[in-house]
């Protein structure tokens, strides 16, 4: 059997990433509204803790999709999830299932942060 690594990065990046977009939409829009109004679960402020959640719900994802800095842009996602997951459901004691997405997520992302693009991204280095 043939493996096929690069094309289930590919599915990875893409379906994991346009998931989040969804998730990003709405915080990257109160970013360009001026609505900085957010949870400041660690303590960073309000307005940063949107700022770095857009970017890593939104604009990671984009990058992730077209394979332009796909571990740094993962990694930083993962970080997100990450916080999401403890600093914002655990530590207020929410049930499993409404931290399992986060959850979801981090592995995923993690798992891409681990693995990078593939063949089939924007800053694979092609050997000749």
């Amino acid at each position: 059997m043939r493996k096929n690594t690069d094309l289930a990065l590919l599915i990875l990046r893409v379906v994991f990433s346009v998931a989040m977009l969804t998730h990003g939409w709405g915080k990257i829009s109160k970013v360009f509204q001026g609505d900085f109004a957010f949870a400041d679960p660690i303590g960073i402020g309000a307005e940063l803790t949107l700022v770095i959640t857009a970017i890593g719900e939104f604009i990671a994802p984009i990058l992730i999709i077209v394979g332009y800095q796909t571990r740094w842009a993962a990694a930083l996602t993962t970080l997100v999830m990450l916080g999401a997951m403890i600093a914002v459901h655990m530590a207020n004691g929410d049930a499993f299932d409404r931290w399992e997405k986060a959850l979801l997520f981090f592995t995923g992302f993690l798992a891409i942060a681990l693995a990078g693009g593939g063949k089939y991204s924007l800053t694979f280095k092609r050997k000749f």
